[in-house]
């Protein structure tokens, strides 16, 4: 697991948790985003892709947040940006390296 990400301006720490998996608004949480403190929180005892789903997602809200744009559906859309945007990455290192213009 990575230790920290920037997001737009600000860099936020990342820690694996241990029961994070709470119920919230009756579903489960595997991940959480601090903005305030700048830290984001992933579950630890999950397979790695999953962790790696869950620390988009909150990557994802970060940028969401930073935007200023506040919607009701954001949590559902972030839920299927993020899983898409994992298999994008997984599946595609050469778009990322075309993208950001380097070799990885």
């Amino acid at each position: 697991m990575i230790t920290t990400v920037k997001i737009g301006a600000l860099q936020y720490d990342v820690k694996e948790t241990v029961d994070l998996k709470r119920v919230e608004d009756g579903a489960m949480l595997y991940g959480y985003i601090h903005h305030l403190t700048q830290q984001i929180e992933v579950e630890k005892e999950m397979t790695a892709p999953i962790q790696k789903i869950a620390l988009l997602h909150e990557i994802l809200h970060g940028i969401i947040h930073q935007s200023g744009i506040i919607s009701d559906d954001e949590e559902q859309f972030i839920i299927a940006i993020s899983h898409g945007l994992y298999a994008l990455l997984r599946d595609n290192p050469h778009v990322i390296q075309y993208i950001v213009g380097t070799t990885l």
